[in-house]
């Protein structure tokens, strides 16, 4: 069953994160990771200055987050390759958050002519490619992926992901019959949370990536699902 979150989270979310320094409270927070984020640069972004949805999240539960996640990176293969990221992990998880695919499309096919890097990613039916092999993976391991879908791109988006919209619409359309078919996958599903029309300062300089305000509207996001156990 695909678990989806409200369209709108409150108006508090949308704070002036970028007037606070998160890495001292980031930092503070004790014990062992038991959530773990492997992805691209939508859980990347910003983490060197613990302004990622990932810290955000850490933030909203009260416990620390192992984020490998590596900009630029895609499911399909090249450097810092997303299930090796996964593989790369140490820790005893109980969720894993997790994102990929954009960039495979972007630089692979240019989103366009991408029926065949999209069946590699996933097919139609969900029953295969890399992404729902990965989170068989994580399943099998006993643990629960958090899923995360993307949000809409603005027209003046950069890195030529401007162009990405109706493929990224079918890659979002497979992503939730592979949802439907695990009840044990969360998918949060960010264009609920995040557009231009709506969130027009959620969206960084680049209008690709989160900004601070989006990153905390993502993380609340994450925690949200993580806390539905």
């Amino acid at each position: 069953m695909t678990s989806k979150l409200p369209l709108l989270l409150s108006v508090a979310l949308l704070s002036s994160a970028c007037e606070r320094r998160l890495c001292g409270e980031v930092n503070d927070l004790e014990g062992a990771p038991k959530v773990l984020a492997v992805g691209d640069s939508v859980l990347a972004w910003a983490a060197r200055r613990c302004h990622s949805p990932p810290d955000h999240a850490a933030l909203a539960l009260g416990e620390p987050i192992e984020n490998l996640a590596v900009s630029g990176t895609r499911l399909l293969g090249g450097e810092d390759v997303i299930p090796g990221q996964y593989d790369a992990a140490q820790g005893d998880y109980s969720h894993v958050i997790l994102d990929g695919g954009a960039n495979d499309l972007n630089q692979s096919c240019a989103c366009g002519d991408c029926d065949a890097v999209l069946d590699q990613l996933i097919t139609a039916d969900a029953s295969a490619g890399a992404l729902p092999e990965l989170v068989r993976r994580v399943l099998d391991d006993g643990r629960t992926p958090v899923l995360v879908g993307y949000y809409t791109m603005p027209d003046d988006a950069s890195y030529g992901f401007d162009r990405c919209g109706p493929t990224m619409a079918t890659y979002k359309s497979r992503q939730i019959v592979l949802a439907e078919a695990n009840p044990g996958l969360r998918y949060v599903d960010l264009a609920l949370l995040i557009s231009p029309a709506q969130t027009p300062d959620a969206y960084d300089f680049d209008a690709v990536h989160p900004s601070e305000e989006g990153a905390e509207i993502i993380g609340q996001a994450l925690a949200a699902a993580i806390r539905q156990d």
